[in-house]
């Protein structure tokens, strides 16, 4: 399924996060309100995410429609020497790579906030809770990339190998920030000591 829609996707990835975010302070801010504390310290967290959500999503999607300008040319230079003359009609939109990208980080922060791993963890034998915010990391990495796999693989019409290829700067940017985090968390569980 290709969009043929450019304005709609783009302006749904920068209206999606705003939602989820009210949709978070709803059940933030009460207790906020309960302990005497501020809610412009909320509107301001809120703010500062929603910030770093939309520019990494961006430099995610330039990383993927670089990619694709790149394939897109190696397709037309494999077709000019094949025999068949076909124009090929693809279309790589940055605005679809925002928004499934978006949406990526959106499913992790969803699990973030609304997934708790205790159940999870201590079912696979890891009763420690620093141990079960790194199960929770790791699941949130894993679920987040292969939801931006598949959807850039079934919206493009193209393998999954090439939907990896085309993120494999996102996941390598990925692993490195998510494995920062997941030190801290083995630090402070005393697992380097």
């Amino acid at each position: 399924m290709q969009m043929r829609n450019s304005i709609i996707l783009p302006i749904l990835g920068l209206v999606l996060p705003v939602g989820f975010y009210l949709i978070i302070a709803s059940f933030i801010a009460p207790v906020f309100t309960a302990l005497q504390i501020s809610n412009d310290i909320l509107l301001t967290t809120l703010g500062i995410a929603y910030l770093i959500v939309i520019s990494h999503g961006n430099l995610e999607a330039k990383s993927q429609s670089k990619y694709f300008e790149k394939y897109l040319i190696k397709l037309e230079n494999d077709n000019r020497n094949s025999e068949d003359n076909g124009s090929l009609s693809l279309n790589f939109k940055r605005g679809t790579f925002f928004f499934i990208n978006i949406i990526g980080n959106l499913i992790a922060i969803a699990l973030w906030v609304f997934f708790m791993p205790d159940e999870f963890s201590e079912s696979i034998g890891i009763s420690n809770i620093w141990h079960q915010i790194v199960v929770l990391i790791i699941i949130m990495f894993l679920v987040s990339n292969v939801f931006k796999i598949i959807c850039t693989s079934s919206m493009y019409a193209v393998n999954i190998s090439t939907s990896l290829n085309s993120m494999k700067f996102n996941i390598a940017s990925d692993v490195f920030w998510y494995g920062l985090i997941i030190a801290y968390f083995l630090f402070l569980s005393g697992f380097f000591i």
